[in-house]
């Protein structure tokens, strides 16, 4: 029996499409595929990290401060305990492996922050480099310079 070129044309298109469309679906901007379900990739972040800090002016330090989602950003993660010093929430967003802290005053007063940070490859873990500025007097600003690196603690 013979089959007609179209009607295996069809067959083979037919079947290339259903394979093509079985595999998983893209995850949504700001989603990541964990375990076949796509999840709030900020998700990987939340929960108690410990800090190591070395900064040019107030020096190293090692600490612990605490993620949460930020419910008023879809991007937006709240770090409290920040540079060991503010005592409210820096906020940051992330995109992708990239980590944006905008230039803010966390306390209202005269301290600010900026910076960036990525993650590593290591499981974890990211860097992040910022500085913080002492514009208690705008003639004489005072900044510190910080790099570190933050380690999560699983199951803190």
């Amino acid at each position: 029996m013979k089959i007609s070129r179209a009607a295996f044309v069809f067959a083979c298109a037919l079947t290339a499409s259903c394979v093509a469309g079985c595999g998983e679906d893209a995850c949504d901007p700001g989603f990541e595929r964990e375990a076949g379900v796509c999840v709030d990739a900020r998700l990987r972040f939340v929960g108690t990290w410990t800090v190591s800090e070395g900064c040019n002016r107030s020096g190293t330090a090692n600490y612990t401060t605490e993620i949460a989602l930020d419910p008023a950003v879809p991007d937006g993660l709240l770090i409290s305990g920040f540079w060991n010093a503010f005592l409210q929430p820096v906020r940051v967003s992330l995109s992708g492996d990239a980590i944006t802290i905008d230039r803010q005053e966390p306390d209202a007063d005269s301290f600010f922050v900026q910076g960036t940070g990525v993650v590593s490859d290591v499981p974890n873990t990211f860097s992040a480099d910022y500085i913080v500025s002492d514009e208690t007097d705008p003639a004489a600003i005072i900044r510190d310079m910080c790099q570190s690196t933050w380690t999560k603690q699983e199951g803190l």
